[in-house]
């Protein structure tokens, strides 16, 4: 995600101009309520990510999420086998 904002730029004197920053945050990857990763991302398309991640990895299979819940900064994935 990209944020637009003003800021002090000191060029010798002072000025306000616009800029652009990503906004960023820390999310934990969750499969059945077990912690298997710490990521950092944008905060979109989450519930993607998480399982693209989790499968990437080696966690998972595509095939086996039966869920995908987004709290907070977690990301909490559910398969149809424990």
């Amino acid at each position: 995600m990209i944020k637009k904002l003003s800021v002090l730029v000191w060029k010798g004197t002072p000025e306000i101009k616009e800029d652009y920053i990503c906004i960023e945050r820390d999310y934990n990857i969750y499969i059945n309520n077990k912690r298997i990763s710490k990521i950092t991302a944008s905060p979109e398309n989450l519930k993607e990510l998480g399982v693209g991640h989790a499968v990437a990895e080696g966690h998972l299979k595509g095939v086996d999420v039966k869920d995908v819940h987004i709290e907070d900064n977690n990301i909490l994935i559910n398969t149809h086998t424990s």
